[in-house]
């Protein structure tokens, strides 16, 4: 799925200077962010309230997905968005294949090892009990 398609869903809001509707995140996660609108699109279809529905941001933070929404909302939408949120921890978020987190100063993004070792990222190891003085 590309973007242009994926935006034209009529979930996808424009701004009130007309302006579309921006994915601030790169193109591996599309797949991931598709299978979540179908969900939800098929959700809002059976209980009626497809026009009640909007995204207000969808986003990269912390290295994983992030996804905002306004209006209708209920325990299966919230859970195709975590869902989709959680996806993204384990999919590279430039190529879409299986990724893990990585860290490069103190910037975090999920990668697969080919992106992570070309864009001079590490694998992501938090800190463990013991460490910082804790």
């Amino acid at each position: 799925m590309d973007k242009n398609s994926l935006l034209e869903k009529p979930f996808f809001p424009v701004d009130h200077k007309g302006r579309p509707f921006s994915l601030w995140c790169d193109d591996g996660w599309l797949d991931i962010i598709s299978s979540a609108c179908h969900a939800i699109e098929r959700r809002l279809a059976r209980v009626g309230k497809s026009e009640e529905f909007k995204f207000a941001q969808i986003k990269e933070k912390f290295g994983g997905l992030r996804i905002y929404t306004e209006g209708y909302s209920d325990d299966f939408i919230e859970g195709a968005i975590e869902m989709a949120e959680n996806l993204s921890y384990k999919t590279c978020e430039i190529t879409g294949k299986p990724g893990f987190l990585c860290r490069k100063g103190t910037l975090l993004k999920t990668l697969c090892p080919e992106k992570a070792e070309s864009l001079g990222y590490s694998k992501y190891e938090p800190a463990t009990k013991g460490e910082n003085g804790f």
